[in-house]
């Protein structure tokens, strides 16, 4: 690992620890569970490779890393989904066949990946787990669009950050596979920078203190018809 590779990755770290300190802070964790256990596999995984380069940074560790932060990604996602969608029962049941599609092709996918396969087949596989995940945030965010969903920001910082980062990563992944290996530092190093980007944006919306109230299933409970209505005269009698 190069100087600026550490450098940067230590960046990375320090958004994501502050990111998930201002989780626990603010009392947000268990409202982004999916999103906290992401975060805690990063920072192990990513630590070990700052702190033991010669035995962490490596294609095979990569790979192991990668294809779990794909699984940890794609519950994210769903659990994204769940938490806007689930005070609306129109939405919910709309979001759940569509949910339920996408990860199975998501799961098959990750089930039939490659496992101690040569570094290479990243730019078959990879893209493919990359456009699963895209997939299933961008459901939430149709759903919310069509049904008009309220949503906390931090919500959205997630559904961005995660859309933005794996839109470069895919370009990136085509960008290397026709550029061949002698572009790697160049183009990982606009790949670590945007990931970094990505990080400090979900640590300064976790530490936000305004943040919009999203409605609960009491909250948007029908009222009973007779409430309000001025009682007949002489009804009591």
């Amino acid at each position: 690992m190069r100087t600026h590779q550490a450098v940067i990755a230590v960046l990375i770290n320090l958004a994501m620890a502050g990111t998930l300190v201002g989780l626990l802070v603010r009392g947000r964790a268990g409202q982004y569970l999916a999103f906290v256990a992401y975060l805690c596999a990063f920072l192990t995984c990513e630590t070990m490779v700052v702190v033991a380069p010669k035995r962490f940074y490596t294609p095979e560790f990569w790979m192991a890393k990668q294809a779990l932060y794909d699984i940890l990604r794609t519950t994210v996602a769903l659990e994204m989904a769940w938490r806007v969608v689930r005070s609306f029962p129109g939405a919910l049941r709309t979001a759940r066949w569509l949910a339920l599609a996408l990860l199975g092709g998501a799961t098959l996918l990750l089930a039939s990946g490659p496992h101690r396969a040569p570094y290479n087949v990243v730019f078959t596989w990879q893209p493919r787990v990359v456009a699963c995940t895209a997939m299933l945030f961008t459901l939430t965010a149709l759903l919310v669009a069509w049904y008009h969903l309220p949503i906390r920001a931090f919500h959205r910082a997630i559904m961005g950050g995660f859309a933005i980062y794996s839109a470069f990563f895919a370009t990136l992944l085509s960008l290397l596979q026709r550029w061949s290996w002698k572009y790697r530092v160049v183009l990982s190093a606009i790949d670590t920078l945007v990931f970094l980007a990505v990080a400090l944006w979900w640590m300064r919306t976790a530490w936000t203190v305004q943040e919009e109230v999203m409605p609960q299933i009491d909250d948007l409970a029908p009222r009973p018809a007779t409430e309000g209505v001025p009682e007949p005269k002489g009804a009591a009698a």
